[in-house]
């Protein structure tokens, strides 16, 4: 419901905003012919993709914060599914895959990013991305060698369902 996922937004309630977003406002409804409604339904289809990337980057940078990149990732991959243009979310999945100490996950991110790029627009990624990508090769290698130390053990990456004598460690 749009007043509802509004409503949390203004009240800085990102999470629910972010659960209540279901993809672009009125999709597949248009006149036959240009009328006033059509142009309305435009801008309040961009008035709620930049409501929904303001509730989605806010909530993905408190998450980051407190150091949960799972969820954080989960956050930001389910935008690209609405959104696989936005860069912004593809940098957020690079740093956020970085973080958890995931370099390769984090360049695949980048190769994903370069290519709907390349495809959908026929443009190379911005500063910012190269950029970031310059780090993460940079840091990439270094990153291997130390342990990640997870906060849960559902957080250990691809873990087998059992550890026999592991328990402890997780």
């Amino acid at each position: 419901d749009s007043t509802a996922f509004q409503k949390a937004v203004e009240q800085k309630e990102w999470a629910k905003a972010t659960g209540l977003y279901k993809g672009q406002f009125l999709q597949g409804h248009k006149a036959d012919d240009e009328s006033e409604f059509d142009a309305w339904g435009e801008l309040e289809r961009a008035r709620f993709e930049e409501l929904y990337q303001e509730a989605v980057e806010n909530y993905v940078s408190i998450l980051e914060q407190k150091e949960d990149y799972e969820t954080a990732l989960s956050v930001v991959r389910k935008a690209l599914e609405k959104d696989s243009l936005n860069e912004t979310w593809h940098q957020a999945v690079m740093r956020l895959e970085f973080k958890r100490g995931n370099s390769e996950g984090a360049l695949e991110q980048f190769e994903r990013c370069r290519e709907t790029l390349q495809k959908e627009l026929s443009v190379e990624p911005l500063k910012e991305t190269l950029e970031l990508l310059q780090t993460i090769e940079q840091g990439g290698l270094t990153q291997a060698k130390y342990a990640l130390l997870l906060k849960r053990p559902e957080a250990v990456p691809d873990v087998p369902a059992t550890l026999f004598g592991r328990e402890s460690l997780l």
